[in-house]
């Protein structure tokens, strides 16, 4: 070997050996890049803090409305579970519910607006006050159902004792049938007459003076007959003046029936549908001209025959 090639170096390849400048870019780059990452993570942890914080928000919105949902859901079942025979106060129920109905559609129609759920809130206890109030009103009138089915009992012992005398008289045909045909007849009790004037926003109210009547609400109870044939009747409803003339729709022969005393004209005709049962009935007589001052007269027939007669008197 030659002395020149034992003195020869290897040659370096300056494109693939890293120089000192490039080294400190890169370390620069990465500074760079290792700050851009810390600043994101803070940016990120303080969005989520944020997102937290929002989220219970809204959890504390939802449980809040969510618990006045349940009350109003609560009295509204109640509401729906509340039955009486009394045309005005199954009115005024009516519209206690659709309050509540009104009030649970606005809040989930505004899941996300509080002060709406806090107004709600704080009107669900006045309604829960007001509930409250028409729950003993039913109780009282509930009381009231049980001193009628008292009555019931009496009437139905009567009725009981009138078949074992018709029982004891089938030998005597005629006699018999005509004991079932007043043993079938309806009996009515419990009855009232209660004249009513319309204030302002169509508010009823009692009334005892002839110029202000608007309505006559005559109210009864037909007693359980298990005798009488059960179905569709007519109801006829006489309503006499201190004068005697019948407070009629008309004069036609379309306005009359026949009754006991003849042929005549009735005020109100109704149909009620009787299945043995004690039923309770409320009918009303709009008026048509001015009432008089005085002593009127009111009779129930049904089936031919009268089953009931009342008075009230005007001023």
């Amino acid at each position: 070997m030659s002395e020149d090639q034992s003195e020869r170096k290897p040659e370096i390849n300056s494109e693939t050996t890293p120089t000192k400048k490039g080294i400190d870019k890169f370390k620069i780059l990465s500074a760079i890049l290792l700050l851009v990452i810390i600043f994101l993570l803070i940016q990120m942890n303080g969005q989520r803090s944020q997102i937290r914080i929002e989220v219970n928000k809204q959890a504390e919105i939802d449980m809040e409305r969510q618990m006045v949902e349940k009350e109003l859901e609560d009295m509204l079942d109640k509401y729906e579970a509340m039955s009486t025979n009394n045309d005005s106060l199954n009115a005024q129920l009516s519209d206690e519910r659709e309050k509540i109905e009104i009030m649970l559609k606005d809040l989930r129609s505004n899941r996300n607006d509080k002060a709406l759920t806090l107004k709600y809130k704080s009107e669900a206890e006045t309604l829960r006050k007001i509930m409250k109030g028409y729950v003993m009103t039913i109780d009282s009138l509930n009381t009231m159902n049980q001193n009628l089915t008292a009555q019931n009992k009496w009437v139905k012992k009567v009725l009981d004792e009138e078949r074992t005398v018709t029982k004891k008289l089938t030998a005597n045909k005629g006699v018999l049938e005509k004991k079932v045909k007043m043993a079938s007849l309806l009996k009515s009790f419990n009855q009232s007459v209660t004249p009513i004037k319309f204030r302002f926003g169509n508010v009823e109210s009692k009334t005892t003076r002839a110029k202000r009547v608007d309505k006559i609400q005559i109210c009864f109870t037909l007693a359980e007959n298990i005798v009488a044939e059960k179905g569709n009747r007519n109801l006829y409803v006489r309503i006499t003046t201190p004068g005697g003339q019948v407070l009629a729709k008309g004069t036609g022969e379309e306005y009359m029936f026949d009754f006991p005393e003849g042929r005549g004209y009735y005020s109100i005709k109704d149909e009620l549908n009787y299945q043995g049962d004690e039923l309770e009935k409320c009918i009303f007589w709009y008026k048509q001209e001015e009432m008089e001052s005085g002593d009127y007269t009111v009779a129930l027939f049904s089936d031919g025959g009268e089953i009931g007669r009342m008075t009230f008197s005007l001023e």
